[in-house]
């Protein structure tokens, strides 16, 4: 008498219904792999599973109920014990992925980032490694930073020209935050400044080349504006993309760097659609020309976190991310690392065009001089 052996019993969500009694059989190319109850073979976009449960990792199942009930602590653990007990590489590069942005949830960035960290340098599946933990990771502490760059350097992760390469590079970059002191009041306003904005969507080629002469002509016609309204040299450097009409604009310009800050403040608290990055950076203008003025370190360290911001929260905002990449280096020069600045500075170099805006170039060149 032979025994019948049960199959695995697999499930996937998909549109918020579980599909049962299936047998997934993998993940590649962003999709997942299985075979349907009937035996015909199926796949899915992985941005269309909602929820996966193995049979023969019991933990899924845990996982699942806890994320459903959202329950991080919960979901934490399950998922750690299905990471470490999965049984193909690509369920257990499923259970980091959603492992990671839980850690992430709860502020784990050491933990969450060497799941990264670790998926990349195992070469998992492209999809999987979209959204690396930058929340948490950006709050830090110092001690965790240097134990995850310890980490990447151990395994050999290092940035790259693909977009793995290119989020390896933020998470890489956040290693260097400068996280401001004890008692420092950023924190309250974080939630405001995380969600990306439609501004900085990626546009077709046509639409790009339009929006490119449409913002030139633009450049033009502020530059005209500002002989006739803005006195004098600027008392801080700033993007000739702002407009000088602009009551924060015209306070940075004039050094009345306290009321520029409580303009900013106010419209960070409204509706900043289209306009959330430019913001930011207007934020790291007036806390670094109030750092000027007082040679606050700890001011330093308040606008060097609104620069990161930029950088971060809107890599395809292309408009601020070269000043704000080259005054997180200013920061870092008035500390002491130069090592740390002249990346930066680097960095910065790729996205400020000396026609567009000679100041920014100059001053950028200056900066970098003194950091050899």
């Amino acid at each position: 008498m032979t025994l019948a052996v049960a199959a695995p019993a697999d499930q996937v969500k998909i549109a918020g219904y579980w599909v049962e009694e299936v047998i997934v059989s993998g993940i590649a190319d962003g999709q997942l792999f299985y075979t349907t109850s009937a035996g015909a073979d199926a796949q899915r976009g992985l941005d269309q599973i909602e929820g996966l449960k193995l049979d023969r990792q019991k933990a899924s199942a845990a996982a699942q109920e806890a994320l459903d009930a959202g329950d991080h602590e919960a979901a934490a653990e399950a998922l750690q014990q299905w990471y470490d007990n999965a049984h193909q590489p690509w369920a257990k590069h499923w259970a980091g992925y959603q492992l990671g942005q839980v850690q992430d949830r709860l502020g784990d960035a050491e933990s969450a980032t060497r799941i990264y960290l670790d998926m990349v340098s195992e070469k998992a599946d492209a999809f999987l490694l979209q959204k690396p933990p930058l929340e948490s990771l950006l709050n830090a502490d110092d001690e965790q930073k240097q134990n995850i760059a310890e980490h990447a350097d151990l395994l050999g992760v290092e940035p790259g020209d693909d977009e793995v390469g290119k989020l390896v590079k933020q998470v890489l970059d956040l290693t260097i935050v400068i996280e401001p002191d004890d008692g420092d009041n950023t924190a309250g306003d974080h939630d405001a400044m995380t969600a990306p904005r439609a501004d900085d969507a990626v546009l077709p080629d046509a639409a790009a080349a339009a929006r490119a002469a449409a913002q030139a002509a633009a450049q033009r016609a502020r530059a005209q504006i500002s002989k006739n309204r803005l006195v004098g040299d600027p008392a801080i450097a700033m993007s000739t993309q702002l407009d000088p009409k602009d009551k924060i604009t015209r306070a940075l310009w004039n050094g009345k760097f306290d009321e520029a800050l409580t303009m900013v403040d106010q419209a960070l608290r409204g509706d900043t659609a289209g306009r959330m990055s430019r913001l930011l950076y207007k934020r790291g203008l007036a806390q670094l020309g109030l750092a000027e003025k007082s040679d606050d370190l700890k001011m330093y360290k308040t606008a060097g976190i609104s620069f990161l911001r930029v950088v971060i929260y809107y890599p395809r905002s292309t408009t601020w991310r070269g000043p704000s990449w080259m005054e997180a280096g200013y920061v870092h020069q008035k500390i002491g690392r130069h090592d740390i600045a002249n990346r930066l500075f680097d960095t910065a170099s790729n996205d400020i065009d000396a026609t567009e805006e000679p100041a920014l170039a100059k001053r950028l060149e200056q900066l970098q001089s003194q950091s050899e």
